[in-house]
């Protein structure tokens, strides 16, 4: 039995060794341990492929956290095509703050190339992309204008100042508004936007910001009822945290005289049937024609008993794309952000056309009218 004789032998001349190097020589044992032996156990036990994940699962914005997750677990569990990797799935508490102490803590490792993150701030994803050093793809937050790129961040929602533009000149030239209200919730980009668009296109308009979701239906009421705001036949809203029932509300106070504006954003096609509203969206949520968004639709449904919301069809194409360029990750790690932007090529179920030049993901838009008999007319916005 060589091999055992020759083990018996090294153990006998290492052993010794070891303990010398802990008994007098503490801190060279303390690095050793810190920095050769996860070497050495990565290089023989590797760790599994896996993206470091952010999602709110709790807090105020807990229902996009979860939207993203079941999506994951749907891919885990029943897609035909399984991930070749698995989530750190880390809850940032729908807290900026709490995000980006998350986002500090995540590293590159061997077997992590890339971060995701689902529900988060715009902001907090640019902090993710640069405190963690790896490229970040952000599934739902939306792209405004005035925030800095960062290199290594792709954005993989729509745009809110392409939408704004095309909403604007929809109104402008079709509905031929001429005087328009533009509020928003959040950050005044998207209102700015409409309006400049408006202004552009010779009509007048007003932005302005609201630091609370309800002063919105006081300042459009005032539009709808005060004598002296009759000249406003158009108002935008852009409020995401309003919620349906309020849009709702507001749209059975308007008249022929002034239209309700509002981007879909991640609700639901439905969510504003029967009413006057008039909405814009990416064409994928309108789409009826997917192949494949049809069969993702009816297998979810089959296995959660409804249907996929924006924000988890949006979760699982994203994952899909990761999955379609996993192959390359480890070995084209310094040109992933690029692998990732080149990949126009791939079978999007939600009109993804790639990303632009700062990393914003570009789709199609629909302008949606809304009819009290609960039926719809849909028509293209670019």
């Amino acid at each position: 039995m060589p091999y055992i004789r020759i083990a018996v032998v090294m153990v006998l001349i290492v052993a010794p060794i070891v303990w010398a190097v802990i008994a007098f020589f503490p801190p060279t044992y303390q690095a050793v341990k810190e920095t050769l032996v996860p070497t050495i156990r990565n290089h023989l036990w590797p760790p599994p492929p896996a993206v470091a994940t952010i999602l709110p699962m709790t807090g105020p914005s807990a229902k996009f956290g979860q939207e993203a997750n079941r999506a994951i677990e749907f891919v885990q569990k029943e897609s035909t095509n399984p991930l070749p990797f698995s989530l750190q799935i880390l809850d940032s508490q729908g807290n900026p703050k709490e995000f980006a102490k998350l986002a500090s803590q995540i590293k590159p490792q061997p077997n992590v190339k890339i971060a995701f993150t689902a529900g988060g701030a715009t902001v907090g994803s640019s902090i993710f992309a640069q405190a963690s050093q790896l490229p970040v793809l952000d599934v739902l937050s939306i792209a405004p204008t005035n925030l800095l790129y960062h290199t290594n961040l792709l954005r993989f929602n729509s745009r809110t100042d392409t939408q704004s533009s095309l909403f604007a000149q929809f109104a402008r030239t079709v509905l031929n508004r001429t005087n328009a209200l533009c509020i928003a919730y959040y950050s005044t980009d998207s209102a700015v936007q409409f309006a400049s668009s408006i202004k552009q296109l010779g009509g007048a308009a007003t932005a302005q910001f609201t630091s609370h979701p309800f002063d919105v239906i006081q300042e459009v009421r005032a539009v709808l009822h005060d004598p002296s705001r009759k000249g406003v036949d158009c108002v935008y809203l852009d409020t995401p945290v309003l919620g349906d029932s309020y849009i709702k509300n507001l749209s059975s106070e308007t008249t022929s005289k002034t239209v309700l504006l509002v981007p879909l954003g991640l609700n639901s096609v439905a969510a504003f049937d029967n009413t006057s509203v008039i909405t814009i969206a990416p064409a994928w949520q309108i789409s009826t024609n997917c192949e494949e968004l049809s069969r993702f639709r009816l297998s979810y449904q089959k296995t959660f008993a409804e249907e996929p919301s924006p924000a988890a069809t949006l979760t699982y194409d994203a994952l899909q794309l990761i999955t379609q360029c996993w192959p390359s990750m480890f070995t084209n790690t310094q040109h992933l952000f690029a692998l990732l932007t080149a990949k126009t090529n791939f079978q999007s179920i939600t009109g993804f056309k790639g990303f632009d030049t700062n990393g914003v993901a570009k789709r199609d838009y629909v302008v949606v009218q809304y009819h009290t008999n609960g039926t719809r007319t849909i028509l293209p916005a670019n």
